[in-house]
C-alpha cells in the first residue's frame, strides 16, 4: 500500500500521471483519466468524480472510494471505478440480451452480443493492467480490495 498522507497527495500523483488529461475550469484545476476526474479548487479541496454516472452533472465518488484512493494511490483508484463502470455496463448489457432473446431480434440480438464481447475484452485489459501494476509496485491486495 502506498504511504498516502491526503487527497491532494492524490492530486500530485494524477498530475504525474502521463494518462491523466489537463482540464482547467472556472476556479479549479484538474485531471481527467479512464472517466474519472479529479479536482483541486482555489482553496485547496480535491474532489474525484466519476463521469460514468449522474448524468447531466458528473456524480462525486462516495467515502468508501474515497478512502480506496486514500489506501491505494490514483492508478489504483482508476482501475477499481473503471472495473466498477465495465462491470455495470456488462450487466446493463446482460439485462437487455436476456429481454431480447424473448423476440426474434436477431439484428438488435446480434449488435448486443457484439457489444458483450467488446466490453469484456476491454474489462480484461484493465484487469491485466491492473494486476500488472500489483505485480510492479509489490502490493499483497486481497480480492475484497476490488469489490
Amino acid at each position: 500500500m502506498h504511504d498516502i498522507i491526503s487527497l491532494l497527495d492524490i492530486f500530485e500523483q494524477a498530475k504525474d500521471d502521463n494518462e491523466s488529461a489537463p482540464l482547467n475550469g472556472y476556479e479549479y484545476v484538474g485531471y481527467i483519466v479512464s472517466g474519472v476526474k479529479i479536482t483541486k479548487d482555489i482553496n485547496n479541496r480535491v474532489h474525484i468524480f466519476n463521469t460514468h454516472v449522474g448524468g447531466d452533472y458528473y456524480r462525486e465518488i462516495d467515502a468508501g472510494m474515497y478512502s480506496y484512493f486514500l489506501s491505494h494511490g490514483w492508478k489504483l483508484g482508476v482501475i477499481h471505478i473503471t472495473l466498477l463502470n465495465y462491470n455495470n455496463k456488462l450487466s446493463v448489457n446482460k439485462n437487455r440480451i436476456e429481454a431480447d432473446e424473448a423476440s426474434n431480434n436477431s439484428k438488435y440480438l446480434n449488435e448486443l452480443l457484439s457489444y458483450r464481447e467488446y466490453l469484456e475484452c476491454k474489462r480484461n485489459i484493465i484487469i491485466k493492467k491492473q494486476s500488472n501494476l500489483i505485480q510492479s509496485n509489490g502490493q499483497q491486495l486481497s480480492l475484497s480490495d476490488f469489490k
